[in-house]
């Protein structure tokens, strides 16, 4: 009996090596089979655009109805910002047919974008059109503001939606400090995983999949299900004694920020739809001048531990006078014991500025505004959301926030740039305006010559000149009435009576 040949272990580990990129092969060749027929199905849905994505694909929210921005004027030669909008759109206005030669900006928004507390003349869309028409005369340009007071990011979808209808050449969004602002849920999400989530954008994208929700008028996470919020912005601090009603939420700020991102993707995605170009704007907030709006200790902390951090506190601050070193050396141990006590941060921040160490203090002023209670300043989860959805989409980012607090003498955004915890100043509007159109000549837009910066800057000076003293007058009032508004005093019904459902969170 002949015995077997000796088996060539190198050969038999090549073998199982093959047989194994074999299996995986015939595994991805048989999942790309079963998906070609729903690329099929896609592709013939954007040949005849059939299933093209709206509205009802905000799985986060719904709304009871939706109002169009713009209306033709009485004479039908003019778009005119609607009657019905008044309260938190500044009038605006532009042909409604568009001129030959002309490039269209529609810049969106909150209250920064229009221009609070003042209007859109000191605003940076009207310094934006202001240097482009004496820098680039090769041109007509137009640039619309559409900044809608405490309008959130899903609120200016519907605006993005509209305005694409208006031939633009350009879009530019500038959104992530009223995120908080309105009383919403999001039980019906029931806590979005990372892949639930690439599935909800996924389908949020796909024809097919919106195809099919108009056929069968139903899908589990559609906006049918999700809350249905009012046509215009019902704001928690439009009401009186508002910010008893806000408690620390960690899970509805993470379901907020899942959000943030999704309406920034679904702006892209319908930009690049229609084939226009969008831009971002990173918008500025105070960080040395505002403290937090409402400050909590963390719920997890003993009653002697929230006692201890309020002795040490209370010390810090007997030594803000004689002793700031002894002051900081009290604060660090107060939000060592609770890291979630903003006052605590923003005091801590304002000793180690005094004291003369303001990378140490930015640190400080930046914890103390991501852990506000009340965040009406754009946070840094919100941040990298914006910069994750810029950088993966290849979308251009003007950082306003960096801009403005690269002029403060101390290094940390304050006072100096800003009239209040969000709002530029009248310069600030300004500088925000010269990087807009530096951004547009490096995509090229607009075409700037030697001296633009000049032109646009005297140009500037006769504008601002122009202005009557009733503006400036009307803008203090407003600014006064603004700061009552973010401690919760607005002169309206009692907020626990609109919204009690927040009195028992």
């Amino acid at each position: 009996m002949n015995a077997e040949p000796p088996r060539d272990p190198h050969t038999s580990a090549a073998t199982k090596r093959l047989s194994r990129r074999k299996r995986w092969m015939f595994r991805l060749l048989a999942i790309a089979l079963s998906l070609l027929p729903l690329l099929i199905a896609e592709l013939i849905c954007i040949a005849f655009d059939w299933g093209n994505p709206t509205l009802r694909d905000d799985p986060f929210v719904g709304f009871s109805e939706v109002h169009p921005l713009f209306e033709l004027s009485e004479d039908g030669t003019q778009r005119v910002r609607a009657e019905s909008r008044a309260r938190f759109f500044a009038e605006a206005r532009f042909p409604a047919i568009k001129p030959k030669g002309t490039f269209r900006i529609f810049c969106l928004g909150g209250s920064t974008v229009q221009g609070n507390p003042y209007s859109t003349a000191t605003a940076f869309p009207t310094w934006l059109e202001v240097a482009l028409d004496v820098s680039d005369t090769s041109r007509d340009w137009e640039v619309v503001n559409c900044g809608g007071i405490s309008y959130a990011s899903y609120r200016l979808v519907p605006i993005l939606e509209e305005c694409l209808t208006y031939e633009p050449d350009l879009l530019i969004v500038c959104t992530g400090h009223n995120e908080f602002l309105e009383d919403r849920t999001y039980d019906h999400i029931k806590r979005p995983s990372t892949s639930t989530l690439v599935t909800m954008n996924v389908r949020g994208r796909s024809r097919v999949f919106t195809l099919l929700r108009e056929t069968l008028g139903s899908d589990e996470n559609s906006g049918s299900q999700a809350p249905r919020l009012s046509a215009e912005v019902d704001a928690i601090l439009d009401y009186n004694d508002s910010l008893k009603l806000y408690h620390r939420d960690d899970e509805w700020k993470s379901n907020i920020v899942e959000h943030y991102a999704f309406n920034l993707q679904r702006m892209v995605d319908l930009c690049r739809a229609a084939g226009v170009p969008i831009l971002f704007v990173r918008p500025p907030s105070n960080l040395a001048d505002t403290p937090p709006f409402k400050s909590e200790h963390s719920s997890d902390l003993s009653a002697e531990a929230i006692q201890r951090c309020e002795e040490l506190f209370a010390s810090a601050r007997s030594h803000y006078r004689d002793d700031l070193p002894q002051a900081c050396r009290l604060l660090e141990q107060a939000v060592e014991l609770d890291p979630r006590y903003a006052l605590a941060w923003y005091e801590l921040g304002q000793c180690r500025l005094s004291s003369g160490d303001p990378v140490a203090a930015r640190e400080a002023f930046w914890k103390a505004r991501d852990e506000d209670i009340c965040p009406l300043r754009m946070i840094a989860p919100l941040e990298e959301k914006l910069r994750a959805v810029a950088e993966r989409n290849k979308i251009p980012l003007v950082d306003a926030f960096a801009l403005l607090e690269a002029e403060c003498s101390s290094g940390i955004l304050d006072d100096q740039k800003l009239v209040d915890h969000v709002h530029p100043s009248f310069r600030g509007h300004q500088e925000i305006a010269l990087a807009l159109a530096e951004e547009l000549a490096r995509r090229n837009m607009a075409r700037l010559g030697s001296d633009w910066r000049t032109k646009s800057e005297a140009e500037f000076r006769l504008r601002f000149n122009s202005l009557d003293d009733m503006y400036f007058h009307n803008g203090l009032e407003t600014l006064k009435a603004l700061r009552g508004w973010t401690q919760g005093r607005a002169v309206a019904p009692d907020a626990g009576e609109r919204f009690p459902q927040r009195l028992e969170r």
